[in-house]
This record gives structure tokens, sequence and C-alpha cells, in this order.
């Protein structure tokens, strides 16, 4: 709650509507409202890029919006049980590199500076950021190496990836149906017509082949691409008429036939001419992040507290 205060004043402050009197929310509230929808667009890109394009606008729990943590109220069963289609591309985080960085019509360059920022923030845990490099960059620390790929493959796993599998566990662990894939096909050309995200499997570049776009704007689309989406148009539809992307419509012989996402194979679809079934999804990098970076947080927490005589007061 302390964060999302922190970034409602700082939204507050872009709109020149900071309260004569310190957490009334109620002014601020007012003084939006005042704004034509073009200034709030416009605020939304400045709160943006104030917080290296982490967007703003995020729900939480408080009792209005949610009275629970997300994940407690799937544990407990308290959502609407329905059939999962879900997934993520392999370099969803060139999309985010590219946001953070201003939209760089470019491939950049990123020091090993930039990388710690634009990863850790500003506040960089220096056990953290070491370990991200040796996990990520092969523990390269050369400032001419450019760390572009280990850079978008961190922003990739954190905002996306990690995050996704996560909840498609959860969710099926709660006993709903899940189907979980991966696009890993790199397209010839961009949804955002920016050359060097179109040498990636980026963010959003699915739903080029999901809405059949190389059928609609041929241009430089291959065989092989028009082929991919159309057997993904087959599985999407599939999906939504049976809750099974493999029925009513079969699928060819040379396709392995799609599997439930469970919690204990965590099998996923590959998105590419072959359509081939993997399994644990970038599984040692959502580890480090979800189980060992917070188990190092704590454990540094508590140190301090040792070695300052307060452990055990609190």
């Amino acid at each position: 709650m302390d964060q999302i205060n922190e970034r409602a004043l700082t939204l507050a402050d872009l709109a020149n509507c900071s309260p004569p009197v310190p957490q009334n929310t109620s002014y601020i509230a007012e003084c939006l409202r005042s704004k034509t929808v073009e200034e709030l667009l416009d605020l939304q890109e400045a709160a943006d890029a104030f917080y290296l394009g982490i967007n703003i606008w995020l729900p939480s729990f408080d009792g209005d919006f949610f009275e629970q943590d997300i994940p407690d109220l799937l544990e407990s069963g308290a959502y609407s049980d329905t059939d999962l289609l879900i997934g993520s591309n392999e370099d969803e985080g060139a999309f985010v590199t590219f946001r953070r960085l201003g939209d760089v019509t470019d491939r950049p360059f990123i020091t090993e500076t930039q990388f710690n920022s634009l990863t850790l923030g500003a506040e960089t845990n220096l056990l953290v950021s070491g370990l991200q490099k040796i996990i990520y960059n092969n523990g390269k620390q050369d400032e001419s190496w450019n760390y572009e790929e280990a850079t978008s493959d961190v922003l990739g796993d954190l905002n996306y990836i990690c995050n996704i599998t996560s909840f498609a566990r959860q969710v099926a662990a709660a006993g709903s149906k899940v189907y979980m894939y991966s696009m890993t096909q790199k397209p010839v050309q961009s949804i955002f017509n920016v050359s060097w995200l179109g040498q990636r499997a980026g963010h959003a570049e699915d739903l080029q082949f999901v809405f059949g776009l190389p059928f609609f704007a041929r241009g430089a689309w291959t065989y092989e691409e028009l082929k991919i989406s159309y057997y993904v148009i087959r599985m999407w539809t599939n999906f939504a008429k049976s809750g099974n992307p493999n029925i009513p419509v079969g699928l060819p012989r040379s396709i392995p036939e799609w599997p439930r996402f469970l919690p204990d194979s965590e099998e996923y679809k590959e998105l590419d001419i072959s359509f081939s079934n993997n399994r644990y999804l970038r599984a040692p990098y959502c580890e480090f992040w979800e189980t060992y970076v917070e188990m190092i947080v704590y454990l540094q927490e508590h140190l301090a507290d040792v070695q300052d005589g307060t452990y055990g007061r609190r």
C-alpha cells in the first residue's frame, strides 16, 4: 500500500493536483476528474516514464478492490472456475526494454550500469546484481559488452513469464483445466513495426498469428508462418468452442496433442513450426526470482538486525 500511495502522490504532483493537506485523496480525485482524456493520457505517459515504464494503474487489495491477496483467493477457490488458455512469448522483455529506453528504433547498447538500473532499480542489491550477472550474462563484466539480451531476458522473466507460469500453476492446482504456451517463433516483421523487435518472439507478437495477419498482409511473411497462423487459429477456435485446443476440429498427426498444464508436470505447447511440447518453462530463472532472491533479502535484513543488536526485539 505504501508504494501505491507513493505513486498516487507522484501522479498528483505531475498533474498539479497535489493536495493542500497531505494525503487528502478526495482533493486529488476531484482534481483529476477535471482533466480531459488527452491530459490523463499524457499524465499516464509521464507517470510511466517516471517509474521506468512500470504502469502506475495497478490493482490492489484493500477492502474495496480485492479483500485478499490474489494467490490466497486462488488457493481458497474463491474465483470463477473456468478453462484457461494462457501463455507468453520467448522474448517478452525486448518490448519492456524498448519502452523503458524511450521506444528506441535501433537495437540499444546497454552497459552493465544500465543493466542493473533497468532491472533492479536505483537501490541495487550488490549480491543480487552479482548473481543476476552470472545467471543471465555468464558473469561478463566488461563495459564494452552489450547487456541488451540479458536485460530483455530479466525483464521478460520478471514482468511476464514467471508471473504467468505461477498463475497457471495456481489455477491448475485449484482444479481448473489449463493449457499454456510459449511462442518461440520469431516473426519476420514486428507488430510494432520496429526492425530489431522483429528479430524476436516479443510481447504481443503472437497476436499476429492468432488473428491471421499473415493471410491479410502477406508482405514478407513466409510459408511456414502462414502454416503456423493457420493451426494457431484452429487451436484458439477449438478452445473457444470446447475448452480444449485439440477438439472438436482435429490437428494433423505431425502436431503433438496439446497437453494440459498440471502442477506436477508443467507441460506446455511451443508455438513454432514444430508445435512441440515442453516442460518447466524457464524454471531455474523463475526459481531464482521467486525463491532465492526473496531468501537473500530476508537473510540480509536479519543479519543486519543481528549486527546492530535488534534481532528478536521486533
